[in-house]
């Protein structure tokens, strides 16, 4: 799950506006998005997300009330065949070094400026658009 602010409690006013304007800027990406709860689980339905693309209205009504903890990016051909690697090195014996090695894998194939996600665990997701879905 995607946080805008570690600092923010989406509770108050301001904070519910910039939440909002950066879950339009996520939008506006071409990526479909669904708050989510701190247990990085989605708060609303989303599987009809992975093929359709969603309104800038629906972004609107979610992101405008108080009640989720962060952003949840919903991969698939609505978010413009978008496709998530999942680094998660928690259990491995050395995890800075595992994840130092996968980063170093993925730039061997990827430009240089594709999107890396530190996760609540403290691994990556790599986020990558595919041409064809």
């Amino acid at each position: 799950m995607l946080k805008y602010s570690e600092n923010s409690t989406y509770e108050s006013p301001e904070a519910i506006r910039a939440d909002l304007t950066f879950a339009k800027l996520l939008h506006s990406y071409e990526l479909n998005i669904v708050p989510g709860k701190e247990n990085k689980s989605p708060s609303t339905k989303w599987s009809e997300w992975q093929t359709e693309r969603q309104t800038e209205e629906f972004v609107e009504e979610k992101f405008s009330v108080e009640g989720y903890d962060g952003f949840c990016i919903i991969c698939g051909t609505g978010s413009g065949n978008l496709l998530a690697f999942d680094v998660d090195s928690k259990n491995h014996p050395n995890p800075e070094q595992y994840k130092t090695e996968v980063l170093r894998s993925f730039k061997k194939i990827l430009p240089a400026d594709f999107p890396v996600i530190e996760t609540p665990s403290g691994g990556y997701h790599i986020l990558v658009k595919c041409e064809n879905g």
